[in-house]
C-alpha cells in the first residue's frame, strides 16, 4: 500500500498489518464502534495536550488521570465520525466542543486570554519530491497549506513575479545564510555518508563505482538528430548499454527522456545536448523513482569562500571536470532501475526499432546524483590527502572550495602554480576525473596546461576578455572583474516604468561580490516604497517614484563600466588586513 498525504506526496510502497478493533466507551458499555486500522510504529511524536478549562462539560474524552501516559496511540479517521458523534456541539470562542460516545472532545487553537493547552505541537514537512498534481513544482522549500484559505491557481505572470522576488531576496544572503554551516548533520545524512563510504568501490582501472539511491521531437528534426546522436555517443563511450532482459519477478524502473538544448556554434548541429532522465515521473497515486531516493545533505561550500579564493592569488586558475556525473559507474545491481527506451537511428530511419537501454553511469535527473557526485569527489580527495602527505595542504584547499565540478586555486609564484597544476592533474586522473576545461589569467600557464595535460585536447581559456567564473564577468587581459548590467538596462528601458518592470530588472544584475551594491540598494528601497503604496504591478509610476526610477536607470548607465582588480591584494600576501563595513540608516 502507498499513502497519499498532504500536498499530494506519495509514500513508498510498504506492507502494513491490518487489525479489526472494537472501541467501547468507558462511560457506557452499550456505546461502541468497530473499525479497521493500519498498524504503524508511531502515530505521532507529540503528546496529548492537557486541557485546563472544560466549561463544566462532562464526561471528558481525553481526561488524563494520575500518571497515565499522554502518548497518542490511535488516530480515528473522519469516515467514522458519524458513528461516534452524538450530534451535540458547543462553541467557546475559538474552541469547539463535540459530544461523542467517548465523551466531550475539544478542538481549536489556544485562547489568547488563558492558556488552555500546556504543550506546543511542532509540525515538520520533509519533502523529497514535489507532487506532480500541483500546478507548479516546488523550489527549495515545501508547500505550506493554510486551513480555511481557499486555494487559488496562479498565472504564469504571477509565478514569474514570485520567482523574481525569491531571486532578489536570496541574493542578499550570500555568505550569511549558509546551510552548510548552520544545519546540523541529522542521523539520516550521516547514515547516507557512511553508506556511501561502505559501498563505493573502484574497478581494476581505478574508476569509481557507486550505488544509487521524449519530448515530442518529430516536428523538430534538428533536435531529434541531436538527441539521437547523443544517445549513440553515450553508447560509444559506455555511458549506457543495452539492458539485459528482465528476469522473472525482477524489479525494474523505466525513465522517460528529457533533452536539454543549449545553442552552441562549436557543437555539431549548433546544439549542445544533455540527456536528462525524468525520475520524477510517476503514475497517479504511485511513487516515482525520486520519491524513494534520498537527496542527501547539501555538500557545496560557501560560495563567498570560493569567490574569495578566486581573488586571493596573483596567478589564479580554475578547472572543470568533463561530464562530471558520467565519470561515476552505477553498480550493476542498480542499473535495472535506470532503464529507458530509444529508437536508435530514428533521425535517419523512421522505422528504427525501439531498443531497451539502461544507464551505466550516474544519471542526470536523479535527486541523489548531486550528493553522490559531491561526496564521491570529497571521498577521492580525502584519500589523496592521506596518500600524498607532501601535497596534503593543497589538496585540502581544493576540497574546501570545490564547487560541484569546478575547482579554483592559485599561487603568487609562477613555479608553484606549475607544481600545483601537475598535482591536480595527477590526483584527478587517478580517480578518472578528466580536467578538460581550464581558465587562467596567465597565458604562459595556459600554454603549460596544454603541454602537460593528460586529457586529449584540453580547452584552455587564457588572456580572453569575455571569460566568466561562476557567473562573475572576468576580463583575463586586464585581470579585472565586473558586473554585467546589460540585461537590467534592457528590461528597465523597455516599456512603461512600473513595479513589475523594476522587479524584473533588479534580478538581472548578478552581483554576489556586491560591487554595485551602493547603487543597487536605491532600486531595492524604491521597490519597498512601491510595496507600501500598494500600487498595482503594472500601473505606470508617477511623481517621486518615477523620478527615483529614472535616476536609478541613469546611474545604471554610468556604473556599467565599473571594474575591480581580480587580485585583491595587489602584490604579495599583506601582513595586515582591515575589513570596512558600512550601513544605511
Amino acid at each position: 500500500m502507498s499513502i497519499a498525504t498532504l500536498g499530494g506526496q506519495i509514500s513508498d510502497l510498504r506492507p502494513y498489518n491490518i487489525h479489526g478493533l472494537m472501541l467501547r466507551s468507558r462511560f457506557d458499555n452499550n456505546k461502541a464502534v468497530e473499525i479497521c486500522g493500519l498498524e504503524s510504529e508511531t502515530v505521532t511524536a507529540s503528546d496529548l495536550p492537557i486541557i485546563s478549562e472544560t466549561w463544566n462539560l462532562n464526561p471528558i474524552a481525553d481526561h488524563i488521570e494520575g500518571n497515565l501516559p499522554r502518548s497518542i496511540e490511535m488516530l480515528i479517521g473522519a469516515d467514522h465520525l458519524a458513528q461516534i458523534d452524538l450530534d451535540s456541539q458547543r462553541s467557546f470562542g475559538d474552541i469547539l466542543a463535540t459530544n461523542t460516545i467517548f465523551g466531550w472532545v475539544f478542538c481549536g487553537p489556544e485562547s489568547k486570554g488563558t492558556s488552555l493547552l500546556s504543550s506546543v505541537l511542532y509540525g515538520k514537512v520533509d519533502q523529497l519530491q514535489p507532487a506532480t498534481i500541483l500546478s507548479r513544482p516546488a523550489e527549495s522549500s515545501p508547500n505550506i497549506v493554510l486551513t480555511g484559505v481557499k486555494p487559488r491557481a496562479i498565472s504564469d505572470e504571477q509565478h514569474i513575479t514570485v520567482m523574481d522576488l525569491q531571486m532578489l531576496w536570496k541574493s542578499e544572503s550570500l555568505g550569511l545564510d549558509d546551510k552548510t554551516q548552520e544545519e546540523e548533520k541529522d542521523t539520516l545524512n550521516e547514515a547516507l555518508i557512511e553508506h556511501f563510504k561502505e559501498t563505493i568501490k573502484r574497478d581494476p582501472d581505478g574508476r569509481y563505482i557507486v550505488s544509487s539511491f521524449l519530448k515530442k521531437l518529430s516536428k523538430k528534426p534538428t533536435e531529434l538528430k541531436a538527441v539521437d546522436d547523443e544517445v549513440a555517443n553515450y553508447l560509444a563511450h559506455d555511458f549506457i548499454e543495452r539492458a539485459s532482459p528482465r528476469k522473472p519477478d525482477q524489479m525494474a524502473h523505466y525513465l522517460p527522456i528529457q533533452a536539454v538544448f543549449k545553442t552552441s556554434p562549436a557543437a555539431p548541429l549548433g546544439l549542445k545536448t544533455r540527456l536528462v532522465k525524468d525520475a520524477s515521473a510517476r503514475k497517479v497515486n504511485e511513487a516515482g523513482l525520486n520519491d524513494i531516493l534520498h537527496v542527501g545533505p547539501f555538500l557545496l561550500p560557501n560560495l563567498l569562500k570560493v569567490y574569495i579564493k578566486f581573488r586571493r592569488y596573483k596567478y589564479t586558475l580554475t578547472a572543470d571536470i568533463e561530464k562530471a556525473f558520467l565519470q561515476f559507474k552505477v553498480a550493476e545491481a542498480h542499473r535495472t532501475f535506470l532503464r529507458f527506451f530509444w529508437p536508435l537511428g530514428i533521425s535517419t530511419n523512421p522505422q528504427a526499432k525501439i531498443v531497451e537501454f539502461w544507464a551505466t553511469r550516474l544519471d542526470f535527473g536523479l535527486v541523489c546524483s548531486p550528493f553522490i557526485h559531491c561526496q564521491g569527489i570529497r571521498h577521492h580527495l580525502e584519500q589523496a590527502a592521506r596518500s600524498r602527505p607532501k601535497d596534503k595542504e593543497f589538496i585540502r584547499e581544493i576540497l574546501e572550495t570545490f564547487y560541484m565540478d569546478d575547482c579554483v586555486f592559485g599561487s603568487d609564484s609562477f613555479q608553484d602554480a606549475q607544481s600545483k597544476i601537475r598535482v591536480l592533474f595527477e590526483v584527478f586522473q587517478d580517480g578518472h576525473f578528466p580536467l578538460k576545461k581550464w581558465q587562467t589569467n596567465c597565458e604562459s600557464l595556459g600554454d603549460f596546461i596544454q603541454k602537460i595535460s593528460p586529457v586529449e585536447a584540453p580547452e584552455v581559456k587564457a588572456g580572453k576578455a569575455d571569460a566568466k567564473f561562476l557567473g562573475i564577468c572576468w576580463n583575463q587581459e586586464t585581470d579585472k572583474i565586473h558586473v554585467s548590467v546589460k540585461g537590467a538596462l534592457s528590461e528597465l528601458s523597455s516599456g512603461v516604468p512600473s513595479k513589475r518592470r523594476l522587479l524584473r530588472g533588479i534580478p538581472q544584475i548578478f552581483d554576489p561580490l556586491r560591487i554595485l551594491s551602493p547603487s543597487i540598494i536605491a532600486a531595492k528601497v524604491l521597490l519597498q516604497q512601491l510595496w507600501k503604496t500598494k500600487l498595482d504591478w503594472d500601473s505606470p509610476l508617477t511623481g517621486t517614484c518615477l523620478e527615483a526610477y529614472n535616476n536609478f536607470l541613469s546611474n545604471l548607465h554610468k556604473i556599467e563600466g565599473i571594474a575591480l582588480d581580480r587580485h585583491y591584494t595587489l602584490g604579495s600576501e599583506p601582513n595586515r588586513m582591515e575589513l570596512h563595513i558600512f550601513d544605511l540608516i
